[in-house]
């Protein structure tokens, strides 16, 4: 019941980022580059770059807390299978979440897409960050 819950929850909040993106303008936007990203200093740059790697690798971290729950499993043997599939959905969500957004929204999107600055999608109260806020949880 849990694991169909946290699906159910992961997909919302998917459909309510990319809905979001071609709802809502960004006042702020910067246009990304398809190579590098717009900063006038490279050292700023590249910091940025480097997050952009380090917050796809933190997001994961959760999937390797399950190796803990593989002693658990009715057959132990398949957790390689599931750690695949973890893998290869937490980097498709990634791109296709990141690439409509980054598009929409230009390349300066906040670490956690609810904090990115200039988007009235995000302000306290609205429906679509009070129902994204409610399924992070």
């Amino acid at each position: 019941a849990f694991t169909v819950a946290a699906i159910i929850c992961s997909f919302a909040m998917l459909l309510i980022m990319v809905w979001a993106a071609f709802a809502y303008e960004n006042q702020q936007k910067v246009s990304a580059q398809w190579f590098g990203n717009p900063e006038s200093d490279m050292g700023l740059s590249l910091v940025k770059a480097a997050g952009g790697f380090t917050i796809n690798a933190w997001a994961y971290v959760p999937a390797f807390l399950t190796v803990e729950l593989s002693t658990c499993m009715e057959d132990p043997r398949q957790f390689q299978k599931s750690l695949l599939l973890s893998g290869a959905l937490n980097a498709s969500i990634f791109l296709v979440v990141g690439t409509a957004v980054v598009g929409r929204w230009g390349y300066a999107v906040g670490e956690v897409i609810g904090i990115t600055q200039g988007v009235a999608v995000w302000q306290p109260g609205t429906v679509a960050n009070t129902a994204f806020s409610m399924f992070s949880l």
